[in-house]
């Protein structure tokens, strides 16, 4: 009887994710699209543009908050995307000018949502 075939582990974003200044380092494919998500509200939102861009052509590069990188359980594979990871907004605005080079190599950004802020009382 023959041996039933064993299933390759399930790849996971955690495999493919690097930190935000290390994207400073990589090189930007052409045709690449970035998605920034500043904020962990609504994260669960990050993997439906990146379906759409990737069912478009484009590569994927996506910032968010490594607690965000759960929300792509659902992906089976991970070949045009790459996440890269921050822990709080300083790290860009110390690096803004590096930033702003790398960010220039991209066909389009998508921000997705700005930093929640309590009302002011007027």
């Amino acid at each position: 009887m023959p041996k039933p075939k064993s299933s390759p582990a399930k790849k996971s974003i955690y495999l493919y994710s690097n930190t935000v200044i290390e994207l400073l380092k990589s090189n930007i494919k052409n045709n690449t699209v970035l998605i920034f998500e500043n904020s962990f509200y609504h994260q669960e939102c990050t993997p439906g543009y990146t379906k759409y861009f990737l069912d478009l052509g484009f590569n994927v590069d996506i910032i968010i908050d490594s607690s965000g990188l759960n929300t792509f359980c659902l992906f089976k594979s991970f070949e045009n995307i790459r996440a890269f990871t921050f822990y709080n907004s300083s790290q860009f605005s110390e690096h803004s000018k590096e930033f702003q080079l790398v960010f220039n190599n991209y066909r389009y950004i998508l921000v997705e949502t700005t930093e929640h802020t309590k009302k002011k009382n007027l």
